[in-house]
């Protein structure tokens, strides 16, 4: 990292990590890997037929979830919100907040697995997407 993005990403994750409203959420049963990999859908693409992949499951922050789907645009995400509420799901006033914020980190996960397993291409892959992803493409570098 340059010293700038350093800093940037210091004090990103030293916000995070004293967010109150990132604490804050009411506890629902979450995949904790939900992203269109894990989705089946029918052969027109108009229709949810499956979800695979539940290692993760977990209770937790709903807005994790719905952070990640972040990976098929945020239009996206809008319809499996109203979808999810229009089936009884309860959002709070803060979950748009939270979502956001993991979103933005969900590309530490990336490095985190390239160094956990020592992948270099996966490494300089993550440190890309970190690189041009909301934390420092915001910040205009």
């Amino acid at each position: 990292l340059t010293p700038k993005e350093f800093r940037l990403i210091k004090q990103w994750w030293d916000g995070f990590l004293a967010d109150k409203k990132m604490q804050q959420y009411n506890p629902v049963i979450q995949h904790g890997d939900l992203w269109y990999e894990n989705m089946l859908v029918n052969a027109g693409m108009e229709k949810l037929i499956g979800i695979i992949d539940w290692e993760h499951l977990s209770i937790g922050d709903p807005s994790q979830d719905f952070a990640t789907l972040f990976h098929s645009g945020e239009k996206f995400v809008r319809l499996v919100i109203q979808a999810y509420q229009s089936l009884g799901g309860e959002l709070d006033e803060h979950f748009e907040y939270r979502m956001q914020r993991l979103w933005e980190a969900r590309e530490f996960e990336g490095l985190h697995y390239a160094i956990k397993f020592d992948n270099h291409i996966e490494f300089d892959y993550a440190f890309r997407k970190l690189r041009q992803g909301p934390i420092l493409k915001k910040s205009g570098i």
